[in-house]
C-alpha cells in the first residue's frame, strides 16, 4: 500500500490496486461471502422473530432505509454491500483497506465516510476509488489510534489480567484453564504488541461513537454534523469534506 500512498497521480494510483487486487482471489471469494451473509440477514428484517428484542428494534427503525458500517474487512464488505442494495443509502469504513470487490469499477452513488487509523501506508489508500465512486466522500484521520482500537479489543487488559490464562509459565503444557491449550498464553497485552495506539481506550471507543452517530444522524436523519461540518472538532481528529468537492482541510 506504501506504493499507492506515494502515487504522484490517480491513474497511477488505480493501476497499482488493480495489480495489488488481483492477486487477492481468495480475499475477493470471502468477500462475496461476507456480502451474501449481510443480504440474508437485510432479507429477515421483513419478518423478524416474534416477541423477540430484534422485532422490537426493528419496529422502531425504517427498513426501507438504512445505513451500512463496519470495521476492517467489515467496513469493506459495507461499501461492497451498498453497490447493489438500493435501500442502503450511506456507508461507513473503519479502517477497512483498501477498498477489494466492485467499486474500484462501479458507482456507488451515495455518500460514503472512510475512517483510517496511523496504519503507515495505509492512509489513503482507498481515497482515489471512494472519490470517483461516492456521491460525497468524507474521509476522518485518527492521529493516535491504530487498527483494534476501533473495536472493543482496545478494552482488553492482559489474558493473564483478565484469568484468562492459568498460573504456570510461558512454555509449559500444565493448564488450569482452556486458553493454555492455545497460542492465547503467549499474548502480550494488545498495547504491548503496538496492536493498539497511543490513545487510551475509552477516549478511542469514544472518538468511534461520536464518527459514527454523527455520519449516520446527518446523511439518514438530515441533523447537521457539527464534527463533519467544522463546528466541532476532537483533538487528534482530521476531517476532510467532502474530498470529491471542495478538498477543503479542516482539524
Amino acid at each position: 500500500m506504501n506504493q499507492v500512498t506515494s502515487a504522484s497521480n490517480d491513474a497511477e494510483r488505480i493501476r497499482l490496486l488493480r495489480e495489488y487486487l488481483s492477486g487477492l482471489g481468495q480475499t475477493h471469494v470471502a468477500l462475496r461471502r461476507w456480502v451474501d451473509d449481510a443480504r440474508a440477514v437485510i432479507a429477515r428484517l421483513a419478518n423478524p422473530p416474534r416477541d423477540t428484542a430484534i422485532e422490537r428494534v426493528i419496529a422502531r427503525a425504517d427498513v426501507r432505509r438504512f445505513g451500512a458500517f463496519g470495521h476492517s474487512m467489515g467496513g469493506v464488505m459495507a461499501a461492497e454491500l451498498c453497490l447493489t442494495e438500493k435501500r442502503c443509502a450511506a456507508v461507513l469504513n473503519l479502517d477497512g483497506s483498501p477498498q477489494y470487490g466492485s467499486m474500484i469499477d462501479m458507482p456507488l452513488g451515495r455518500p460514503l465516510l472512510m475512517t483510517y487509523s496511523a496504519r503507515r501506508g495505509r492512509i489513503g489508500a482507498s481515497d482515489v476509488i471512494y472519490r470517483r465512486a461516492a456521491s460525497r466522500y468524507y474521509r476522518v484521520d485518527v492521529a493516535d489510534m491504530l487498527h483494534l482500537d476501533f473495536t472493543d479489543m482496545a478494552l482488553w487488559p492482559a489474558l493473564r489480567d483478565r484469568k484468562a490464562t492459568g498460573a504456570p509459565p510461558r512454555g509449559t503444557t500444565a493448564s488450569t484453564s482452556p486458553t493454555r491449550f492455545t497460542d492465547m498464553a503467549l499474548w502480550p497485552a494488545l498495547r504491548d504488541r503496538k496492536a493498539t495506539g497511543a490513545l487510551p481506550a475509552e477516549q478511542a471507543i469514544a472518538v468511534t461513537r461520536t464518527i459514527v452517530r454523527e455520519f449516520f444522524d446527518q446523511e439518514l436523519r438530515g441533523r447537521r454534523s457539527k464534527l463533519l461540518n467544522d463546528e466541532r472538532r476532537l483533538a487528534g481528529v482530521e476531517v476532510k469534506r467532502p474530498l470529491n468537492d471542495s478538498n477543503r482541510r479542516h482539524r
